[in-house]
């Protein structure tokens, strides 16, 4: 009887330490596993890390050639407003001269026409004079 208890205590341990065993091997296993999971995240997340920094990199450095592009445009805004500028004045000033040198152009042709008037009167008067000395001659 005692022999019998004293079997079936040592199967009931055999079982349990087989149980311990097994249950030890799949806890390791599943150990294992975990640390892979963890191991493979924890990969996962560093480049994720990498990559957020490459693209805050790249994100930061874009926003830098804008910056500068955009300064480099409005620069060129800039001068080509001041060109604008330039170009409008100095076409008043033509403006303004060639009103200036219209109004002498007449002034000239009126000049001119006078003169024709004046000349065409001395003319008509020479031609007057010419005649009297003619006949003057002749009379002589």
């Amino acid at each position: 009887d005692e022999q019998e208890q004293r079997r079936i205590l040592e199967a009931k341990l055999k079982d349990v330490e087989h149980d311990t065993v097994k249950s030890r091997l799949d806890a390791e296993a599943k150990i294992h596993d975990l640390e892979e999971q963890l191991e493979v995240m924890t990969k996962s997340k560093n480049q994720n890390k990498e990559y957020g920094a490459a693209m805050k990199s790249k994100l930061v450095e874009l926003q830098n050639t804008v910056s500068v592009k955009f300064q480099e445009l409005e620069q060129e805004k800039a001068m080509l407003e001041a060109a604008l500028n330039q170009v409008q004045a100095q076409n008043e000033e033509l403006a303004v001269r060639l009103e200036n040198a219209e109004a002498d152009l007449v002034e000239a042709n009126a000049e001119v026409s006078s003169t024709r008037q004046e000349l065409a009167k001395m003319g008509i008067e020479m031609d007057e004079t010419q005649k009297e000395a003619e006949m003057l001659e002749r009379q002589l």
